[in-house]
């Protein structure tokens, strides 16, 4: 698909959503915004729950923080995936980590 050039991009491009000009964005940074766009997402959420959960309880577990990015993560790709703004790949492995963190999670000892 062509795009116009960037001196032409406007307001005038989006019709009901976004994805007009994420695809556009997409291709002008070579396939690098969606995946940065989403490990972005998923560092904002990390740290935003080790935040509040120091805030709240007081001591911090990192695999909690971590299966909540990554589900949080998972959600968002596979939205994206099915928009089409992203490969397959992307929430293939975002799945993945959470899984790993699903299972570091249920061996993980109980906090006190």
């Amino acid at each position: 698909m062509a795009y116009p050039p960037y001196e032409y991009m406007n307001g005038t491009l989006i019709q009901s959503d976004l994805s007009e000009v994420l695809l556009y964005v997409n291709s002008v940074t070579s396939g690098m915004f969606i995946p940065m766009m989403i490990i972005f997402f998923f560092c904002v959420t990390l740290i935003t729950s080790l935040i509040m959960q120091q805030r709240y309880t007081g001591s911090i577990k990192f695999e909690t923080s971590l299966l909540a990015a990554s589900f949080v993560t998972t959600g968002l790709s596979t939205l994206l995936l099915i928009n089409g703004l992203c490969d397959w790949w992307i929430p293939g492995m975002c799945a993945g980590i959470f899984i790993l963190c699903i299972i570091w999670v249920t061996n993980s000892s109980p906090s006190q």
